[in-house]
């Protein structure tokens, strides 16, 4: 079964009950003020006039993400208690995960989920289970494409690895392996088309639309991604360059694989 939530996305839904837990001390200054000068997506611009009044101040708009969070999370009580209830909770593999963060104030991206920074790409992925041990944080590089073989591998089902791009997390979660990548690759079309790739320590994004335009952050001295060093660390720089061409002539290569099984399974 699988149950999707999208009240935290604009316009930020819950009921007012939840709502009414929020409410901040100041409005904030007036969303369509503060970014009056700012060069938003005309397609964006029109989701938050959608989802905001005029005067709608930024505490206001913040509070009213932080009411949806509340009410998601008393909906995803009620199908815990369901389970429980049933008697099958203790049966079920949950996998609790999101698909993307949300930009409030950072990097000039209000209201919305643009861009390959943290803020935006750092999701919880929470899983739990009867074979699973209780209460283990795993502090290691994944994908949300891990996912699936993990699932696969939790209910015993064999597959051929080359079937997916992830990584099974049981070895993580069962201690086997303290790491399933050296580093992960990030890409997206919105405004404008972005790629990147990121380690521990770094990350490095090209926009591929304005050509030459990079940005490298290092993650463990900054880790909101405030300061572009692409211009000071230029060795850095092509090392993380040529690690994003790497990965994205793996993953080339790993389709042609795919392709050509297919071929030859028909023979």
């Amino acid at each position: 079964m699988r149950v999707d939530f999208i009240d935290t996305h604009t316009p930020y839904y819950s009921q007012r009950k939840f709502e009414e837990k929020f409410i901040p001390k100041e409005k904030g200054e007036p969303i369509f003020k503060n970014i009056k000068n700012k060069d938003f997506p005309k397609r964006h611009l029109a989701v938050l006039l959608r989802s905001f009044k005029k005067d709608t101040g930024l505490n206001e708009a913040i509070a009213k993400y932080d009411s949806a969070i509340a009410y998601d999370d008393c909906l995803i009580g009620e199908i815990i208690n369901a389970l429980k209830e049933e008697k099958v909770l203790d049966s079920t593999i949950i996998f609790f995960f999101s698909d993307h963060g949300e930009s409030f104030l950072e990097h000039d991206m209000f209201f919305n989920h643009i861009g390959l920074y943290d803020n935006v790409m750092n999701v919880p992925v929470i899983i739990s289970g009867p074979s699973l041990p209780k209460n283990k944080i795993v502090n290691a590089l994944v994908q949300l494409e891990d996912l699936v073989p993990s699932v696969l591998d939790l209910l015993e089902i064999n597959y051929p690895e080359i079937f997916f791009d992830g990584k099974s997390l049981v070895p993580l979660i069962s201690g086997k392996k303290e790491k399933n990548r050296e580093n992960i690759f990030m890409e997206e079309v919105y405004d404008k088309k972005r790629r990147a790739i990121r380690t521990n320590k770094y990350k490095y994004i090209e926009i591929l639309s304005i050509e030459g335009k990079t940005e490298l952050y290092d993650l463990e001295k900054d880790p909101l991604e405030n300061e572009n060093i692409s211009g000071k660390e230029e060795e850095i720089l092509n090392k993380m360059r040529l690690l994003l061409e790497q990965s994205v002539k793996n993953l080339k290569d790993l389709n042609e694989k795919r392709r050509i099984r297919r071929i030859l399974s028909k023979v």
